[in-house]
């Protein structure tokens, strides 16, 4: 009786442990790309334009692809002329198997010349 009671006590942490170990890995490559996305966004304002489409991170072991264009002219945001879509995806393994996470942004370029 108690060690079926052990058993499902033991099965019931061990499948809370994975998930938790699982969604933490994934949100810790959310922040990354947030984080990527920033470096860009500061970057672009010291006047650098050209980001780096490929990174690979050792620590967590991660391949951060990036991707700028512009949207379709039939879609709504092809309406507007200054706006472009910022593609992020991270890809890493995870027990055997190739995961992505990916993180879409739109960007408004000023018509501003800058003096």
């Amino acid at each position: 009786m108690f060690g079926i009671l052990v058993t499902s006590l033991m099965l019931s942490v061990t499948t809370t442990y994975n998930s938790v170990w699982r969604y933490s890995n994934k949100l810790e490559r959310i922040f990354l790309l947030k984080q990527r996305l920033f470096t860009i966004f500061f970057d672009r304002e010291q006047g650098k334009d050209k980001p780096e489409r490929k990174i690979v991170i050792d620590k967590p072991s991660t391949t951060i692809m990036y991707e700028q264009k512009k949207p379709r002219t039939d879609s709504a945001l092809g309406k507007f002329k200054n706006v472009s879509i910022q593609k992020l995806e991270a890809q890493w393994q995870q027990q055997e198997s190739e995961l992505t996470e990916q993180l879409v942004s739109f960007v408004l370029t000023s018509t501003k010349d800058k003096a």
